[in-house]
C-alpha cells in the first residue's frame, strides 16, 4: 500500500488477508485501514494525513464476525474515551469464548452490534461465508470455477490477480472450501501478496497466492511469468492462463459435466447475493468521496475533525448496511 502523506483523510476500507505456516496452520487477519491527522504537513499543505490501520489476528475464520467488531471499534473510536474503547478490546480478545462444534452459538453484545459465532459439526461443511461464493462465481464462470478447483485438488501453483485485496481472500477461501471433504490445503497459502515479494512465486512447491495487480497484463510486465510455473487467474477479466509447463489438469468427461452442472446450480443458488456482490465489486461508488485522484486545490483546504468523523461514520453506515 502507499505509506506517503495525503492532503485529506482517505476512506475507511477492511479487508482480510490468509498466511499459512509451514505445517499448514492457518492466520486470519482482518484489517481496517483509515488515515489520521498528521501532526506536520509538508510545505504548501494546510494538514497531512497518515495512514494507519487496525488488525484482527484469528486461527478461526470468523470473516463476518470480525469485520463487524472492527466497524464498531471505528465507530467507538469516534464517540467514546479511550477507557471505553480498550474494554471492548479486552472484551472481543478475553471474554468472548471459543464455540464449540455443533448446534450451540456463541452471542454477544458488541457495543450497538449483537455478534454470533459458531462452528459447524465435524461431518459438515467448514465455516462458510454465503459472500466469499458470490464473489467467486461473481469473478470467474463456472467452468473456469472448475478448472480452480482442480487445479488446487491436483496441487498445482496456482495465483489469483486482483487489484482488490478483498476480492482475492474471498475467492482464495470459497475455492479452498470446495475441496470438501478432502482434507485442508496443506500447501503454501497467502491471499495477498505484493508485487515486491513477487519472487515467492518461483517456489518449487504447490501454493495458493493472490497477487495485488490490476490484470494479467500488469503481471506478465513484471517478467515474473517466465520464471514462475504457475496457472493464473484473472479476476477481473474471468480468464485463465495455463503455464507451458503446467498443463490443465485432466478431468474425466463424465465427472467434469457433473461437477459442471453442480457449478451452474450453485451459481443459481446466490443469484440474488452474486448480483449484489457485482455491482459492489465492479461498479464504482460515486457516492462517495473521491478522494483517490487529489488535485492541487486539495493542499491548501483545511478538514475539520467533524468532517473527519462524517466521513468515516457515514462509511461505517453503508458497510453495514451491504452486507
Amino acid at each position: 500500500g502507499d505509506l506517503r502523506a495525503q492532503p485529506v483523510p482517505t476512506r475507511p476500507s477492511v479487508f482480510s488477508l490468509i498466511c499459512s505456516e509451514p505445517d499448514g496452520q492457518r492466520y486470519y487477519a482482518f484489517v481496517l485501514s483509515y488515515s489520521v491527522r498528521a501532526r506536520h504537513a509538508p510545505a504548501g499543505w494546510a494538514q497531512a494525513f497518515l495512514p494507519t490501520c487496525w488488525v484482527i489476528v484469528s486461527h478461526w475464520p470468523f470473516f463476518e464476525q470480525f469485520r463487524l467488531a472492527l466497524l464498531e471499534l471505528y465507530r467507538l473510536a469516534w464517540r467514546a474515551c479511550p477507557a471505553t474503547w480498550s474494554s471492548h478490546v479486552v472484551q472481543l480478545c478475553d471474554e468472548i469464548p471459543l464455540p464449540p462444534r455443533g448446534q450451540l452459538k456463541v452471542t454477544s453484545v458488541f457495543f450497538e452490534q449483537l455478534l454470533v459465532f459458531s462452528r459447524p459439526p465435524v461431518n459438515r461443511l467448514p465455516m462458510l461465508d454465503g459472500t466469499h461464493l458470490a464473489r467467486l462465481f461473481t469473478c470467474l464462470s463456472p467452468e473456469n470455477v472448475l478448472q480452480l478447483v482442480a487445479s488446487l485438488a491436483t496441487e498445482q501453483r496456482v495465483v489469483l490477480l486482483s487489484e482488490e485485496r478483498e476480492t482475492l481472500t474471498m475467492v482464495a477461501q470459497a475455492a479452498l472450501l470446495l475441496l470438501f471433504p478432502f482434507c485442508e490445503w496443506p500447501h503454501a497459502l497467502i491471499t495477498v501478496l505484493p508485487t515486491s515479494l513477487a519472487d515467492y512465486l518461483h517456489a518449487p512447491v504447490p501454493y495458493l497466492i493472490g497477487l495485488e495487480v490490476e490484470s494479467e497484463d500488469d503481471f506478465v510486465a513484471t517478467g515474473l511469468w517466465k520464471g514462475a510455473d504457475c496457472t493464473c487467474f484473472d479476476l477481473r477479466a474471468d480468464k485463465v492462463t495455463f503455464h507451458p509447463r503446467q498443463p490443465p489438469p485432466d478431468i474425466p468427461e463424465h465427472q467434469a459435466a457433473k461437477l459442471l452442472q453442480a457449478c451452474c446450480a450453485s451459481v443459481l443458488a446466490v443469484e440474488g447475493q452474486a448480483t449484489r456482490e457485482r455491482a459492489l465489486h465492479r461498479c464504482p461508488d460515486t457516492a462517495q468521496p473521491q478522494v483517490e485522484n487529489l488535485t492541487a486545490e486539495h493542499r491548501g483546504h483545511t478538514w475539520a475533525p467533524e468532517q473527519e468523523a462524517e466521513l468515516g461514520l457515514s462509511w461505517i453506515a453503508t458497510e453495514i448496511g451491504t452486507r
